[in-house]
């Protein structure tokens, strides 16, 4: 396993959180886009793709987790756009990848004779 790089997941947190604050942005200036976004989806599934971003190198299950729950919402919310959802995907896909090699080895002890 490389050196870690959590630069997608920061990239498509930022995105995801900015989407929904633009939205909500629009909203409260009586902006009409033609495009209803839930902002608590949006903004809730990048705080969740942030927290597995954070998690990633120290519990990579619980990580992988957060990370599949923040795209899984995001994407219906975003689905508009067809480059967030295929963003999406690939974070995740990337995560479950590197999953293995993050687990912890467990130590193969065979058990010796005791000596008498």
């Amino acid at each position: 396993m490389g050196p870690r790089t959590p630069w997608l997941g920061l990239m498509v947190t930022t995105l995801l959180v900015g989407l929904g604050l633009t939205e909500d942005a629009d909203g409260a200036r009586g902006v009409e886009t033609g495009v209803v976004l839930p902002v608590g989806v949006l903004v809730g599934g990048g705080l969740l793709v942030l927290a597995g971003t954070i998690l990633e190198g120290v519990l990579p299950v619980p990580a992988l987790v957060l990370t599949a729950l923040g795209c899984g919402a995001s994407i219906p919310a975003a689905l508009w756009t067809v480059v967030v959802p295929m963003l999406l995907v690939a974070l995740f896909v990337r995560r479950a990848w590197q999953l293995p090699e993050m687990m912890p080895r467990s130590a193969s002890c065979t058990p010796r004779p005791l000596d008498a």
